[in-house]
């Protein structure tokens, strides 16, 4: 029988901008003194999570090349951060989130999956009305922006409750036309 495993496909900003999102978790950790959701994840936007056994995974990998090949790099902005709920995250500016959920609808019509929520970074989820409260004081004026130039594909790691990059798609922008998927 085969094993089925969870995995979830990202975007990953550069290492500058997990650094940065990274400082203001431990900024809020420390604040309020008490722990939180994705307190520990590394910075990333996700575009889809799904379950696969190895022989579908080797499907999904062949059709995250494509997107990738094709994918032009474009910028990502994200002009605030909104606490509300039990969540604090960076929402993209405008001309971002379309460019985003471009990218979201079509790999989320080639990679069916679990995931509904809109393109965001989040800081924290399962906050406190105290922790939301710290949260609106300390990120009022953050921003995010960086060149959104791949994606990932992560599996989940039941030992430490986290996903892990297996394996990175940089953007190529390649156009693909249908001479080139015929034999002529």
């Amino acid at each position: 029988m085969n094993h089925v495993n969870h995995y979830s496909v990202v975007i990953l900003p550069p290492d500058e901008i997990d650094l940065k999102v990274g400082k203001l978790k431990m900024r809020l950790f420390t604040e309020s003194g008490k722990d939180y959701s994705s307190r520990k994840s590394i910075a990333h936007i996700t575009l889809q999570e799904f379950l696969a056994t190895d022989n579908k995974l080797k499907k999904i990998i062949l059709k995250l090349i494509k997107i990738a090949r094709e994918q032009k790099c474009f910028p990502a902005e994200f002009d605030k951060v909104i606490c509300s709920e039990q969540t604090a995250f960076f929402s993209p500016k405008a001309n971002s989130k379309d460019d985003l959920e471009k990218l979201i609808e079509r790999l989320r019509s080639e990679v069916k999956g679990l995931i509904k929520s809109s393109a965001h970074i989040s800081i924290g989820r399962g906050l406190s009305p105290q922790q939301i409260e710290i949260s609106r004081n300390i990120f009022s004026d953050e921003t995010l922006n960086f060149d959104c130039n791949k994606i990932a594909l992560r599996k989940y790691n039941d030992t430490i409750k986290q996903f892990e990059v297996v394996q990175i798609f940089p953007f190529l922008g390649e156009e693909i036309s249908d001479k080139q998927l015929t034999l002529w």
